[in-house]
C-alpha cells in the first residue's frame, strides 16, 4: 500500500511540475503545483491500492471457499460409495 501511495505521489509531482513549467509558470509556482499534485496523486494511489488489495483478497477467499466445497463434495461422494 505504501508503494502505491509513494508511486502516485511521485507521478503526481512530476506531472504537476512538468505541466506547470510547460504552461510558462516560474519555478516557485511549478513547485507549488507539483506539491499539490503529489498530494492528490498520493491519495489516489492509496485509494487504488486499497481497492486492488481488497479485490485480490476477495478473489483468493472465493477460490478457497470453492476449493473447500469441491473437497467436501468429493468426500461425501466417497462416503456414499462406501456405504
Amino acid at each position: 500500500m505504501k508503494a502505491m501511495m509513494i508511486t502516485g505521489a511521485m507521478a503526481g509531482f512530476v506531472i504537476g511540475a512538468a505541466s506547470s513549467l510547460l504552461n510558462g509558470g516560474n519555478t516557485q509556482t511549478a513547485f507549488w503545483h507539483a506539491a499539490l499534485a503529489a498530494l492528490a496523486g498520493g491519495w489516489l494511489g492509496r485509494w487504488c491500492g486499497n481497492v486492488w488489495f481488497t479485490s485480490i483478497l476477495e478473489v483468493v477467499a472465493k477460490q478457497q471457499r470453492e476449493r473447500q466445497e469441491a473437497n467436501n463434495a468429493a468426500l461425501e461422494a466417497q462416503m456414499k460409495k462406501r456405504s
